[in-house]
């Protein structure tokens, strides 16, 4: 079983609202492999789901989708015309790969891209003395919000 935790936020100074997804995808098998592409799959339309009932705000939805490919079991959201890749659209970039050990880009942060714009992207090599506090990378990003 997979969890999704969302929550729905409100800037006091400004009163823009806007939700917060967090998941963690299939991470079973290989990012390749058929039946954990399609796992994720079907979670990924499960979670365009929840993103797609809050339709008047604006949505960032970040995590572990154990995909090495966009195009390998995350497509619901990829293909969405309401959604991007936040890493995509960003202004400044810092770093790309979240699995240090492969190289690979497992975690990402999609965003509606009619009322968010990405100021930065950065992957957060918190290393030390080469030991990671977990398998994967966090990633973080600056946006502004319009709603």
């Amino acid at each position: 079983y997979r969890t999704c935790t969302y929550v729905k936020l409100r800037e006091k100074a400004s009163g823009i609202e806007f939700v917060f997804i967090s998941t963690h995808l299939e991470n079973t098998g290989t990012t390749e492999d058929s039946v954990a592409v399609a796992t994720r799959e079907k979670q990924s339309r499960a979670l365009k789901k929840i993103a797609d009932s809050f339709a008047f705000v604006p949505v960032i939805i970040g995590g572990d989708f154990n995909s090495g490919s966009v195009a390998k079991g995350i497509t619901p959201l990829v293909t969405d015309s309401r959604y991007t890749d936040a890493y995509e659209i960003a202004a400044d970039k810092t770093g790309k790969a979240t699995y240090p050990g492969k190289g690979w880009r497992l975690d990402y942060i999609f965003v509606t891209k009619d009322s968010i714009a990405v100021k930065s992207y950065t992957v957060i090599n918190c290393n030390s003395s080469n030991s990671f506090p977990s398998d994967h990378l966090p990633v973080k990003i600056q946006a502004v919000i319009s709603q």
